[in-house]
């Protein structure tokens, strides 16, 4: 036999009070999201109480979400950690970040073909000097 509206809304308020959403309400009362609101709706007597609910409800979803978010970012970050290379990487970081505006440029000197590699702060200048010529 199936609840009553009056015990389903009392039961409805009590898991939104106690942290639920409303998709976690639905599923336990065994109706649909927009039905269980319905049936908490009735429940209340001034728009005033109700609206308090469902900022409640919106703030369980809100934190719901970024709990979500942070394991989903844990599992994520489990997943890339290698302990062993923990100080090569936080070594590695520290380099990638102090040269991060550096750029290498490879260049052909026209005059006797000798590859060599140069870095943008040599094209301050007008011309890039062929260390063999």
């Amino acid at each position: 036999m199936r609840s009553s509206n009056e015990t389903r809304s009392k039961k409805a308020i009590k898991m939104i009070n106690n942290g639920a959403t409303w998709d976690e309400v639905a599923q336990v009362l065994g109706v649909c999201k927009e039905y269980a609101r319905q049936i908490v709706k009735s429940h209340y007597k001034t728009r005033k109480a109700y609206d308090k609910l469902l900022s409640k409800a919106k703030a369980n979803r809100r934190a719901m979400r970024k709990k979500e978010e942070k394991s989903t970012e844990d599992v994520f970050r489990n997943e890339n950690d290698d302990s062993n290379n923990n100080e090569y990487d936080s070594l590695y970081q520290k380099d990638d970040k102090m040269h991060d505006n550096d750029y290498e440029f490879e260049i052909t000197c026209p005059y006797c073909n000798y590859e060599f590699i140069a870095d943008d702060n040599c094209f301050n200048k007008i011309q890039v000097p062929c260390p063999k010529c």
